[in-house]
């Protein structure tokens, strides 16, 4: 009960030492619930505490080693620390505990935006064989992103959170900025991760990316 009241904070409210202190009742009560220790994990992701993460998400995998969705976590906290081959390697655990397991594919996309592995990247998003080139790859898997947009803004509801990441992934940040002022005032679930989402990058130094991070409470977590 305390995990789940955790969760419901960080993703229902954006009450983020709220969370923290459900989580860290659930953990000491049930120290053998690994849900506890991955939204824990998750919870240090967001307030950019890697080492923390890392720590928290080791336990959970301990605890569950055949969880794909603990092992995409654990990418994305090594995404946070810096160490894309490491993040990849937890992707490739994700897809061998389970091959077509929801977040898999976007674990492997975004370790290889980190890593600069453009042909991959196209590979990742299902979209064929990758071409010669890396600017070949790019140029295809801008295509993909600009595609994708009047998709999305079609669709009931529109989720303008995942509007946003491919205006940035195309360095349109106004309009990428536009449609994130828009998901945070819709308050939607993938807000918070912005803080690693890798597309979003050319908008960290932008005052009003951190205006809109402190929006959603996440500027003056801990780092």
């Amino acid at each position: 009960v305390h995990a789940s009241r955790g969760l419901a904070r960080m993703f229902l409210s954006w009450d983020w030492r709220g969370a923290r202190t459900s989580l860290e009742t659930a953990m000491r009560l049930a120290p053998e619930y690994a849900s506890a220790y991955q939204w824990a994990g998750v919870l240090a992701i967001l307030e950019r505490r890697s080492d923390t993460a890392r720590t928290l998400l080791a336990v959970a995998a301990t605890l569950d080693p055949t969880s794909p969705t603990i092992a995409t976590d654990q990418a994305l906290a090594e995404i946070l620390a810096g160490r894309p081959t490491e993040a990849l390697a937890h992707c490739q655990q994700a897809r061998r505990l389970a091959p077509d397991h929801q977040f898999t594919a976007h674990c492997f996309v975004t370790a290889y935006k980190r890593l600069g592995r453009p042909r991959d990247v196209l590979a990742a998003l299902g979209l064929g064989a990758a071409p010669g080139s890396d600017a070949e790859a790019k140029r295809l898997v801008d295509e993909w992103h600009r595609a994708e947009i009047p998709r999305l803004q079609a669709q009931t509801p529109v989720v303008d959170y995942a509007i946003a990441q491919r205006f940035a992934a195309l360095g349109q940040h106004e309009e990428a900025l536009v449609h994130l002022s828009r998901a945070v005032e819709q308050h939607e679930f993938m807000v918070p991760f912005a803080v690693v989402e890798p597309d979003f990058d050319g908008l960290r130094q932008r005052p009003q990316f951190e205006a809109l991070l402190d929006r959603a409470g996440l500027l003056a977590a801990p780092r």
